[in-house]
Protein backbone atom coordinates (compact mmCIF):
# COMPACT_ATOMS: atom_id res chain seq x y z
CA UNK A 1 0.00 0.00 0.00
CA UNK A 2 1.10 3.26 -1.08
CA UNK A 3 0.14 6.25 1.09
CA UNK A 4 1.19 10.41 1.30
CA UNK A 5 -0.68 12.41 3.58
CA UNK A 6 -0.62 16.33 3.63
CA UNK A 7 -2.53 19.41 5.45
CA UNK A 8 -3.94 21.12 2.54
CA UNK A 9 -6.46 23.83 2.02
CA UNK A 10 -9.41 22.38 0.12
CA UNK A 11 -11.13 25.13 -1.48
CA UNK A 12 -14.46 23.93 -1.75
CA UNK A 13 -14.46 23.59 2.21
CA UNK A 14 -12.37 27.20 2.01
CA UNK A 15 -10.31 25.59 4.92
CA UNK A 16 -7.83 23.69 6.00
CA UNK A 17 -7.99 19.81 5.79
CA UNK A 18 -5.68 16.65 6.12
CA UNK A 19 -5.86 14.89 2.63
CA UNK A 20 -4.59 11.24 2.95
CA UNK A 21 -4.07 9.43 -0.50
CA UNK A 22 -4.31 5.82 -0.58
CA UNK A 23 -3.17 3.46 -3.67
CA UNK A 24 -2.95 -0.35 -2.74
CA UNK A 25 -0.94 -2.93 -4.48
CA UNK A 26 -2.96 -3.54 -7.69
CA UNK A 27 -4.77 -0.68 -7.78
CA UNK A 28 -4.79 1.95 -10.28
CA UNK A 29 -6.22 4.83 -8.79
CA UNK A 30 -5.73 6.76 -5.22
CA UNK A 31 -8.57 6.96 -2.71
CA UNK A 32 -8.53 9.97 -0.93
CA UNK A 33 -9.62 10.29 3.03
CA UNK A 34 -10.15 14.28 4.13
CA UNK A 35 -9.93 14.94 7.80
CA UNK A 36 -11.03 17.79 9.67
CA UNK A 37 -8.80 17.35 13.00
CA UNK A 38 -5.40 18.76 12.12
CA UNK A 39 -3.69 17.11 15.45
CA UNK A 40 -4.05 13.53 14.29
CA UNK A 41 -1.19 11.37 12.36
CA UNK A 42 -1.73 10.01 9.30
CA UNK A 43 -1.03 6.64 10.91
CA UNK A 44 -4.21 6.97 13.30
CA UNK A 45 -6.52 8.63 10.76
CA UNK A 46 -6.02 5.00 8.49
CA UNK A 47 -6.49 2.82 11.68
CA UNK A 48 -9.52 4.33 12.47
CA UNK A 49 -10.92 4.54 8.82
CA UNK A 50 -9.99 0.82 8.69
CA UNK A 51 -11.99 0.11 12.50
CA UNK A 52 -15.25 2.53 10.70
CA UNK A 53 -15.11 0.09 7.31
CA UNK A 54 -15.41 -2.92 9.75
CA UNK A 55 -17.98 -1.44 11.57
CA UNK A 56 -19.90 -0.29 8.55
CA UNK A 57 -20.00 -4.02 7.51
CA UNK A 58 -20.83 -5.33 10.72
CA UNK A 59 -24.23 -3.15 10.42
CA UNK A 60 -24.85 -4.28 6.39
CA UNK A 61 -24.67 -8.01 7.60
CA UNK A 62 -26.73 -7.93 10.80
CA UNK A 63 -29.61 -5.97 8.88
CA UNK A 64 -29.45 -8.89 6.88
Amino acid sequence: MTVSSARLKVSSHSKKRFVIALKYDGENDYRYLVATDLTWRTQDIIQAYTLRWLIEVFFEDWKL
